[in-house]
């Protein structure tokens, strides 16, 4: 039996051929389970987030429908004439004096600065700069100090608890 070089070549090529595929077979397979597995993932991330952002969104929802509720609720509760009423009357009238004192002390103050161009500083006048012109500033007094000092210790105590 003569064989000749064609079939020769044939099973050399043969065998080339099924080498190669095998050995590429060995990183393709373990590689292909992997990105299998990968893309697995990212399909089983995608839909958990997905039901993460629906049950979220509906939270959301439900918690804004009643918080809405309960704010026109408290809304009704609260009439502007029956906070007028709950004023303190005497409080009320003693804020309105001390209010015109102040006034009354700071168009005092202030003629008297444009006129002397030197403001004196007393222990209850601070001056503020506005626009270039001291005006005084009743702080221990009035009525908006008194919130704010009323926050301030608010807030201090707030940093001390902490």
């Amino acid at each position: 039996m003569i064989v000749s070089f064609s079939t020769v070549y044939f099973f050399i090529y043969l065998l080339l051929f099924v080498s190669i595929g095998l050995t590429s077979s060995l990183f393709i397979v373990p590689l292909l389970g992997a990105s299998f597995a990968f893309a697995s993932g990212v399909v089983i991330f995608g839909f958990l987030s997905n039901v993460t952002f629906k049950s979220a969104q509906t939270i959301y929802i439900k918690v804004d429908k009643r918080l809405k509720f309960i704010l026109a609720k408290m809304s009704s509760f609260t009439n502007g004439n029956e906070s007028e009423k709950n004023v303190d009357v005497p409080l009320l009238q003693q804020t309105k004096k001390r209010h015109s004192q102040i006034q009354s002390k700071l168009k005092n103050s202030f003629n008297t600065n444009i006129n002397n161009n030197n403001l004196t500083n007393n222990d209850n006048i601070v001056t503020s700069t506005t626009r270039g012109i001291d005006v005084p500033l009743d702080t221990n007094n009035s009525v908006t100090s008194a919130i704010a000092r009323s926050l301030e210790t608010r807030a201090d105590s707030k940093i001390a608890t902490n």
